[in-house]
C-alpha cells in the first residue's frame, strides 16, 4: 500500500498567500479542503469572476490562479 502524505502543510502555505488578497477580493468557499476567491462583479460577463483556488484532492494540492492563465494566453496570442 503506497504511504499516505500529508498535504495539509502545503495548503496552508498556499491558503496563506490567497488570504493576502481577501481584502481585494471575496472569499466564495472556506473550509479544511477548499479555499477559493472571486473577483467583483464584472460588468461585461454580469457575473463575479473567479480569481483562483487551493484545494486538497485525494494525492495532490491543486493551485489555480486565474491571472496567471490570462497572461499565458495574451502571451502566446501577441508574442507566439
Amino acid at each position: 500500500m503506497a504511504k499516505q502524505i500529508n498535504l495539509k502543510p502545503v495548503y496552508d502555505k498556499l491558503v496563506k498567500i490567497m488570504k493576502k488578497h481577501e481584502k481585494n477580493l471575496i472569499v466564495s468557499t472556506d473550509n479544511k479542503r477548499n479555499y477559493s476567491l472571486t473577483g467583483p462583479m464584472s460588468e461585461k460577463f454580469k457575473k463575479e469572476l473567479w480569481f483562483g483556488a487551493v484545494q486538497i484532492k485525494k494525492n495532490y494540492v491543486s493551485y489555480h490562479l486565474m491571472p496567471v492563465y490570462i497572461v499565458l494566453s495574451f502571451k502566446f496570442l501577441f508574442f507566439v
